[in-house]
């Protein structure tokens, strides 16, 4: 007689397979087989003859995808679920569906895991700055103002403030956040700071949002470099998690010492819970700040509301949003 595994031994060989179940899901969006059934149902041999792939070796694929229920099958057509075909179509702008990392890169970095873990050097991920090529930082920053859009509408109205003559946004990436807040404070401008390299896609993205006379760009090492005083309100949304707790304690206090006698300090981050047992998607991030950054972490918002305390800020509160994801702004003023 067999013994059947338990179910907790069940559920370890559950999280293994999860990984043949991620190769699937990215290797059917590489390949562009979700694109091809964007224009209708077909099989497994259509798709080949129209992508020129292996056909004996595509069908597994689907079939398994359409067991996940990533899409639809029956007598061997395979179709997309209705309203996927925004999420799988490949001519659609940044950030709309699937992001584009290859599998190989991918694993490339996920499989260095055990090595980080041992002391090797992590490798850096592609960001506004750092060792990034001008092309990879143009994608990085376009595909992060097509994600951030709603979410910087959502953080604008957040402002405790009816009017703001200065705005400031910190590694502000494309300055998504800034545009927002000036779509809803009117007559307001916007310094935007991040690293010096990001500049001159900043200014291209600024420009297409018809925003250049509005907004200004300064490029500089804010955990290092002095930051521009006297602003009503200062923005700091997906920062911390690239940074230490001695860090992030240290920029919050000169970012608050440098605000205008009753500006606001809004901390957009993602939301840990405070006895850092979940979310599990949260928990997923922090796995790839250990691997994709020196010294990344996150933080629970009362960690992040201890900071503004110290930093002598006042009226500090946490407000839950409402974007996809589990995310948090601590609002505090000086």
């Amino acid at each position: 007689m067999t013994d059947h595994p338990s179910p907790r031994v069940q559920t370890l060989h559950d999280i293994r397979s999860s990984l043949d179940d991620t190769m699937v899901l990215l290797s059917l969006h590489e390949v562009g087989a979700y694109g091809a059934l964007v224009a209708g149902p077909a099989t497994a041999e259509e798709i080949a003859q129209q992508l020129g792939l292996v056909a004996r070796r595509l069908k597994p694929f689907l079939e398994l995808a359409a067991h996940l229920d990533i899409v639809q099958h029956d007598s061997g057509r395979f179709w997309l679920h209705d309203g996927d075909a925004k999420f799988f179509d490949p001519s659609l702008p940044h950030g709309v569906g699937l992001p584009s990392t290859t599998l190989v890169k991918l694993f490339e970095v996920k499989g260095r895991g055990a090595m980080l873990l041992r002391g090797s050097d992590v490798e850096q991920a592609t960001a506004a700055g750092g060792q990034s090529s001008p092309a990879q930082r143009a994608d990085f920053l376009r595909y992060m103002d097509s994600v951030s859009r709603e979410a910087a509408r959502e953080l604008a109205e957040r402002i405790p403030l009816q009017e703001a003559r200065r705005i400031i946004d910190l590694g502000c990436g494309p300055g998504t956040y800034a545009y927002a807040a000036l779509e809803r404070l009117g007559g307001s401008r916007a310094l935007l700071v991040d690293r010096p390299e990001a500049g001159p896609e900043i200014a291209r993205i600024a420009a297409e949002r018809g925003l250049t006379d509005r907004v200004e760009f300064q490029g500089l090492d804010i955990r290092r470099d002095e930051l521009p005083r006297g602003h009503d309100v200062a923005i700091l949304s997906a920062v911390v998690h690239c940074y230490s707790e001695e860090t992030n304690q240290r920029l919050v206090g000169r970012i608050a010492g440098a605000l205008a006698p009753g500006g606001c300090l809004l901390i957009r981050d993602c939301a840990l819970h405070a006895d850092r047992s979940g979310p599990g998607e949260v928990l997923r991030f922090g796995v790839n700040m250990a691997i994709s950054t020196e010294e990344g972490a996150i933080y629970s918002a009362e960690e992040v509301e201890g900071w503004c305390r110290a930093a002598g800020l006042r009226d500090i509160r946490t407000e839950a949003l409402e974007e996809l994801g589990e995310n948090y702004v601590v609002i505090g003023r000086r």
